[in-house]
């Protein structure tokens, strides 16, 4: 099951911020994925206990 949410950011500048969640049921881990246009992305994972 996965989850995306995009959006269009105004801060003067234009830029988008795109995020997924991502449950890997088999591995019981959450991926939570970032991306911003102007920065560049960033994935975490967490477990039930929610640690990385």
């Amino acid at each position: 099951m996965s989850i995306f949410v995009g959006e269009e950011v105004v801060d003067g500048i234009d830029e988008m911020h795109h995020e997924l969640m991502e449950w890997h049921p088999k591995s019981g881990l959450l991926a939570l994925t970032t991306y911003h246009a102007n920065v560049g992305s960033e994935i975490n994972f967490f477990t039930h206990q929610v640690s990385k």
